[in-house]
Formats: C-alpha cells, sequence, structure tokens
C-alpha cells in the first residue's frame, strides 16, 4: 500500500499526505509521508534515519529508540518548515465530550508484594504458596511477567516455543486486586465499560471474575475472528453487555465501543500510539452521547506500572515536540504520571 502511494505520488500535481499516527514510536515512521510529498529530499528511510537519526539498540541488536541527533535537528525541522499542518481532534471535532483521566492506585498483598520485589531485584520470583519458582533474564519476558505480577496472583506454567526451548507462563488467578478494582468500578457506573489490557491471560481472568459475579460481559481479542469478532462488537454497542474485555493488539484499532462511557486499564501497553487508540475507540464519532468519557487506570503501587506510565509521557514528550503539539501533553495521561 505504501509502495503504491509512492508511486502515485510522484505523477500527482499536488499530494496531501494525511494521516491520524504520522509518528508511531521513532521520527522514521513519517518517511512514507515524507517521500510523497518530496521524494527527492527524503528518497530512502534508511538514508534519513543515517542523517538525523541517533539510534539506541537492546542487547539483541533490536532497535528499541531513535531520537533525532543535536547537530543535525535544526535542518530536520527547517525540511518539515510549511509542509506540516496538526489539527488536533478537539480542534477537528469539538462536540466530542472530554476525556476525564483516573489513576486508581493500589497495594500489593503483602505475600505478593515479597514475590514481586523479588522478581524485579533479581529476575527470580519466590511465588508464595508453594507454587514454585519462575526465571527469565530475557527483558521482554520480565517486563511481561512484572506486568502480570503487579495485577494479579499468578501460577507459574512451564511451556515449549516453537523451537522447542522452554519456558515459563505466569497465569493470573481469580482474586486479584486489579480484577477487584474493575469490580469497584462496574458497580459504580449505571453505563457500559470498556476493559483493556495487553495481555490476553489477564483479559480473559478479568473476564472469570466477571462471570463468577454475574456481570455481563463480551470479548474482543485475538482468539475472536470474523463473524464472532462483529458479533460481538455490535451486541456490546447494542447495550446487551455490561462490559466488553479487549486485548489492546486485537481491539485497540480500527473499531468502535462509544457504548462505553469509561475505559479501564488492567495495565497498559508500552507503545505510545496503541495506548491512545485503545482510549479512542470509546472517543469517536457517537461519544457525543455521553456527558464525558472517564479514562481509569489501575495501578499497582511502586511497580512497572508506575514505569511504563513514565515511558508513555516521555514518548510523549518527544512527539510533541516533534510536531510542535504542546497541547498533546496536557491531554496525555491527564497531563500527569
Amino acid at each position: 500500500r505504501t509502495m503504491v502511494a509512492g508511486k502515485l505520488a510522484v505523477k500527482a500535481r499536488h499530494c496531501i499526505a494525511m494521516s491520524g499516527t504520522p509518528i508511531a514510536k521513532m521520527p522514521t515512521d513519517a518517511h512514507p509521508s515524507l517521500k510523497c510529498l518530496d521524494p527527492v529530499a527524503y528518497p530512502s528511510k534508511t538514508r534519513m534515519s543515517a542523517r538525523y537519526c541517533a539510534e539506541v539498540m537492546d542487547e539483541t541488536g533490536k532497535i528499541i529508540s531513535t531520537a533525532l541527533k543535536a547537530d543535525t535537528r535544526p535542518e530536520f525541522d527547517l525540511g518539515l518548515l510549511g509542509v506540516q499542518r496538526r489539527v488536533t481532534k478537539k480542534q477537528a471535532m469539538p462536540w466530542l465530550p472530554p476525556k476525564v483521566y483516573v489513576a486508581r492506585d493500589m497495594a500489593i498483598p503483602p505475600k505478593w508484594r515479597d514475590a514481586y520485589d523479588k522478581y524485579a531485584k533479581k529476575m527470580i520470583a519466590e511465588l508464595p504458596d508453594d507454587m514454585g519458582t519462575v526465571s527469565t533474564m530475557h527483558t521482554l519476558s520480565q517486563l511481561q511477567h512484572l506486568q502480570m505480577l503487579a495485577s494479579a496472583p499468578c501460577k507459574p506454567v512451564k511451556a515449549i516455543n516453537a523451537k522447542g526451548d522452554e519456558y515459563v507462563q505466569l497465569i493470573p488467578q481469580i482474586g486479584g486486586w486489579k480484577t477487584q478494582a474493575l469490580l469497584d468500578v462496574l458497580a459504580e457506573t449505571d453505563g457500559s465499560v470498556a476493559v483493556f489490557s495487553p495481555s490476553k491471560r489477564l483479559i480473559n481472568c478479568a473476564g472469570a471474575e466477571l462471570a463468577a459475579k454475574g456481570v455481563s460481559h463480551t470479548f474482543l481479542t485475538g482468539d475472536v475472528t470474523g463473524k464472532a469478532r462483529d458479533r460481538n462488537k455490535d451486541d456490546f454497542q447494542a447495550g446487551k453487555y455490561k462490559a466488553v474485555l479487549v486485548t489492546t493488539g486485537a481491539g485497540g484499532v480500527g473499531i468502535t465501543l462509544t457504548k462505553a462511557d469509561t475505559v479501564v486499564f488492567l495495565s497498559r501497553p508500552w507503545s505510545l500510539i496503541e495506548s491512545q487508540q485503545a482510549e479512542d475507540r470509546s472517543h469517536r464519532l457517537g461519544s457525543e452521547i455521553h456527558d464525558k468519557v472517564c479514562i481509569i487506570d489501575l495501578v499497582a503501587r511502586n511497580t512497572v506500572d508506575v514505569a511504563v506510565r513514565e515511558t508513555l509521557m516521555s514518548n510523549g514528550v518527544a512527539l510533541a515536540d516533534l510536531v510542535k503539539d504542546r497541547d498533546l501533553l496536557v491531554n496525555l495521561l491527564g497531563g500527569t504520571v
């Protein structure tokens, strides 16, 4: 699609590149649009990155962050001068209700607090109640485990990946502090609620808890596809369910959940764009039926949850600087970590 758009742009007398997310993680995300606008100045993503971007890599050699170089930043900004116009959602759709952000912090029960702290410090979690031991040196797995341990009591289960290597999964159990907080939110509101997490296991666990309490709900996860996905979404929009439980990867874009006047994050994704897109499933055309859309973050005190929010805010600072939109920070997470 990008290649075809580029070929059409070359032949067009005028070109207007429109995107709701021109930059997801790094400045080079804007290259396809810039190449359409000026293929001579931006011939390749590799050359753009080499000239303007300072790359930071993890231990595997994968790029984890890219920032603009200080010495070539003025040249990059000059190239965008007169080429870019940013219109905020509030300017485009002033009739939408305001977003109201709430962060509900909670303490992890003592025995699970100990498990979390040991895992965070030593990359080993000695789980209580004789449930065993979890060990991993992989950064991504560690962060995923930390997010799970910050959300619910967990049971370690050994599994085998596609390469035949053994690894450990943490399976959240019923009785978690975040699912209890979710039940409190559901009891407090008369409206419908959209619940998000990047973790399908946490979403499924929340579903089991809601089922046990007799709360009507449906799912939008990677396990729900085709007609079932459309049916679940339409039934929620029709008011047949109190809650819809969504993984940010499967349901964070391309769907409308405006029946919900409350959005709850059991945990946030590390991606700024993925996080914002999830919020906006309920804050788009159709949400004007509500006085406000309440965004509630369930944050376990002194855990990776806080680090995720700090990272999202840091990425927001970089994005706001790049697109020259300081208002972006005022709205991001309610303007506070």
